[in-house]
């Protein structure tokens, strides 16, 4: 509820770190719960999105962004350069 409020508040620059085996029903429960666009965050999307647009994959308005602990772990400093409105560690 409180990812939806902010949104709604256009506050968008939310991250989500979660277990890995709990990626997918955030990402399908934002959507279907709150119509709340996500991002799984993990190596495949990382480097296909560093390669399309050359710039910080966890910096994405308009889309919530997932992954995993272990992930966010890896990419500490790309994380920290965001202005995260909200982090939500489950």
């Amino acid at each position: 509820l409180i990812i939806s409020q902010l949104w709604a508040e256009r506050k968008r620059h939310i991250l989500c770190i979660v277990p890995a085996n709990l990626r997918k029903q955030w990402n399908r429960e934002l959507l279907e719960k709150f119509f709340i666009e996500s991002i799984i965050l993990e190596t495949k999307s990382y480097r296909a999105f560093k390669k399309e647009h050359g710039s910080n994959p966890f910096d994405q308005e308009g889309t919530v962004v997932i992954c995993s602990y272990q992930f966010a772990r890896s990419k500490v400093d790309e994380m920290q350069r965001v202005p995260w409105d909200l982090v939500v560690i489950d």
